[in-house]
């Protein structure tokens, strides 16, 4: 497909049809334009846009969520939420801005790189780029990581 870009939306051609367009933020990271919304622990989840390029001209395009405890350690069962989150109350954020950029150096980069290598996505002659796209902190008073639920 075929994007076109503004400063304040992105539009996007898929199958020749016109999506709507999406508003974009003024260059802010979604981590510190996302939301933060009452858990049990410390935790977050997050969206990729990921775009794949197989090496023989092949591209695919896909949005993954994927779901880390502040501790790093990963919470598929709080990928699988989605929607369920956003019915949650506000919460005050759980995390520090450098924890937030540690999470996204230590834990989600290599991350991305093993969920696409497991689903075997990615080839040796091929490449991905990766994009945030949503930010939810989940704070909580249970320990990071324990006891976490829905």
């Amino acid at each position: 497909g075929r994007t076109a870009t503004n400063p304040t939306h992105e539009t996007a051609r898929q199958g020749g049809r016109r999506q709507r367009p999406v508003p974009r933020l003024s260059g802010e990271p979604p981590w510190a334009t996302g939301a933060a919304v009452s858990g049990t622990g410390a935790a977050v989840v997050s969206w990729w846009s990921i775009r794949i390029d197989g090496g023989d001209g092949e591209r695919r395009s896909l949005v993954q969520p994927l779901a880390v405890a502040a501790n790093g350690r990963r919470l598929p069962q709080l990928e699988r939420a989605g929607a369920d989150l956003f019915r949650r109350p506000p919460a005050a954020p759980a995390l520090a801005p450098a924890q937030r950029r540690a999470l996204l150096r230590d834990a989600f980069e290599p991350m991305i790189r093993r969920e696409l290598d497991q689903r075997g996505l990615v080839t040796a002659a091929g490449g991905y780029t990766a994009k945030l796209v949503g930010w939810i902190e989940l704070a909580g008073n249970g320990a990071a990581g324990q006891g976490w639920r829905l």
